[in-house]
């Protein structure tokens, strides 16, 4: 949310400048946030153990199978 924030009033900039560089700068930010989303949904159901182990200590570590469903 953050990243799209910040990167769309520029890419409504460029698209009444040049619309061919906004096309290209739009496919960019795209391939971009679906290469994130990926990371993400790959990585969280495969480290969700870690991750509740990190934030909530050992006693929750088990409720990791969940955050990996």
């Amino acid at each position: 949310m953050l990243l799209n924030a910040s990167v769309m009033p520029k890419l409504t900039e460029l698209k009444v400048k040049n619309n061919e560089e906004y096309l290209k700068k739009s496919q960019i930010y795209v391939d971009v946030m679906l290469l994130l989303w990926l990371m993400i949904t790959i990585a969280v159901p495969l480290g969700s153990p870690s991750i509740v182990n990190l934030l909530y200590g050992k006693l929750y570590a088990p409720s990791g199978t969940i955050l990996s469903i």
